[in-house]
């Protein structure tokens, strides 16, 4: 929703917006922009009379601006309506979607297209650090979208990206989310396999052959199909990974013919498979094998991505957004391969509907392998779940130690900032896993670490 305010400003629309509880980066980027956001939803917000509301997923019915925006009678539609008819019906749409790994799918793929000349625009959800933005109107042929498989809105139950007019296409990954829309997996992949169904037959689809329920999907596809991956049945082969200090490099293989070796500044072999997917559809869309590279070399990242936000007295603080346990396991061996001989503090906090939920309770702990000390926060709005659908936060420590890794509880923010303002040392990496503000702790943990350091 940022991102498409950020852009609609761009094409000098007036924008203001409500929102709760708001913080960086989107905050910061949307004041940078002088879009008004108001805290809160109230009635009164929609005082400045506007044109037509765009009305988020978050947004329930009962919402008392949603509810006064019906007895104004003001016309509304929804994200994925707005950016279908406004950015996407004019332009070759490239959509990467998947349960995880699609936001630095699209990304990358953006940045790649952009450093090519091709002036794409994008809507990625995650700020890329090479534009300070994660929307960009662009001029170009391609608009390259993060394709979210959540609903649209309270008013349209289905998933955003069967609205996004596919017509080249990535599906990076299919697995168990979302648990409060969908029921199981099955329930799942019937809104992936509609979505591939929907592009058209000159289109082009690139699929993870490494996630087994996306070779159910596949066959619903009327366009051309390359699979890719690890997984010796796919086309395109990612073959010969190494991990070093500046990030990944692997070979490309199409049908047995090696294309090229390419180098990225990603850490991880996951990223090394969301690398070669890009490579693939830069390569049907004309751009060649040096300016791919030029695109990686010149990659600078996405906030909240494995990135650093404190690097001192020899300390590191990561902050990442992974939540789903296949992502925690991909960043927990993605950091460990990148800092090999450091203490690799692991912390996670359950924050997303399916990660407060107990859908994932005995898997979770294998997640942290890899991890030298792990402490675990009380699941956020706890109150909020059933009892007995609640994930156990204890319980999964204790789960954690059985595999002999040092565990422990922590209620909050504040208690897990004082516990390792005093158990941080030199050398130390801590990986910070949350996909919300976390109480605070991206600012208040290094200036707890900075001031430990100094009384010491």
């Amino acid at each position: 929703m940022g991102a498409l305010a950020g852009m609609l400003k761009e094409k000098g629309f007036n924008i203001t917006g409500s929102d709760q509880g708001i913080y960086p980066p989107m905050s910061t980027y949307l004041i940078e922009r002088g879009i008004r956001i108001m805290e809160g939803f109230k009635p009164e917000n929609l005082d400045v009379n506007p044109d037509l509301v765009i009305v988020g997923n978050t947004v329930k019915r009962d919402n008392p601006e949603a509810q006064e925006l019906i007895r104004r009678n003001i016309p509304y539609i929804h994200l994925p309506m707005a950016i279908s008819e406004i950015f996407l019906k004019p332009k070759h749409p490239i959509v990467i979607a998947g349960t995880h790994g699609k936001t630095t799918t699209t990304a990358l793929c953006a940045w790649v297209f952009y450093s090519a000349g091709r002036d794409p625009g994008f809507l990625v959800g995650g700020v890329l650090k090479n534009f300070n933005s994660n929307a960009r109107l662009g001029q170009g042929e391609h608009f390259i979208i993060e394709g979210d498989e959540y609903d649209s809105a309270y008013f349209d139950k289905v998933p955003k990206i069967w609205h996004y007019r596919p017509r080249t296409a990535a599906i990076t990954s299919v697995e168990f989310d979302h648990g409060d829309i969908y029921k199981d997996i099955d329930h799942i992949k019937s809104a992936f396999s509609h979505f591939v169904s929907l592009i058209p037959a000159d289109g082009s689809l690139l699929a993870c052959a490494d996630y087994p329920h996306i070779r159910d999907i596949v066959p619903h596809a009327s366009c051309p199909v390359t699979t890719y991956g690890y997984d010796s049945s796919a086309r395109l082969q990612v073959k010969d990974v190494v991990l070093d200090e500046k990030g990944s490099l692997f070979t490309l293989v199409l049908d047995d013919r090696e294309i090229h070796r390419f180098r990225l500044p990603l850490w991880g072999r996951h990223n090394a498979s969301n690398g070669a997917v890009v490579a693939q559809i830069a390569l049907q869309h004309g751009i060649t094998l040096e300016e791919i590279q030029k695109g990686f070399d010149t990659f600078e990242g996405i906030k909240r991505r494995q990135e650093i936000i404190y690097n001192e007295d020899d300390i590191l603080i990561i902050d990442d957004f992974a939540h789903h346990p296949t992502k925690v396991r991909e960043t927990v061996k993605a950091v460990r391969s990148r800092f090999p001989e450091r203490r690799l503090i692991s912390v996670y906090e359950p924050r997303t509907n399916t990660s407060r939920r107990n859908f994932f309770q005995d898997t979770y702990p294998h997640s942290f392998v890899g991890s030298d000390h792990v402490i675990i926060a009380g699941v956020f709005n706890a109150g909020q779940i059933e009892p007995e659908k609640l994930m156990n936060s204890q319980k999964l420590v204790e789960d954690i130690k059985g595999l002999g890794i040092p565990s422990e509880f922590q209620p909050n923010a504040d208690s897990i900032v004082e516990r390792l303002s005093s158990f941080c040392r030199k050398g130390d990496v801590v990986l910070i896993m949350s996909n919300g503000g976390f109480g605070g702790i991206y600012t208040k943990l290094p200036q707890a670490i900075r001031m430990s350091a100094v009384g010491s």
